[in-house]
C-alpha cells in the first residue's frame, strides 16, 4: 500500500505532467492563431 509521501510525489508529478501538457496546447495555439491572422494579410496583397 503507497504512502502518503508516495503519494504526494506521484500527485505532484503529474501535476507537472499536466503543466507541461497545457504549456505545450497553449504553444500549439498560439502557433495556429498566428497561422490563421498572418496569412489573410498576404493573401489579400496576392
Amino acid at each position: 500500500m503507497p504512502t502518503a509521501e508516495q503519494n504526494l510525489k506521484r500527485a505532484l508529478a503529474e501535476a507537472k505532467d499536466n503543466a507541461n501538457a497545457f504549456e505545450a496546447l497553449q504553444a500549439q495555439v498560439d502557433l495556429v492563431v498566428a497561422f490563421i491572422t498572418k496569412p489573410k494579410r498576404s493573401k489579400k496583397g496576392s
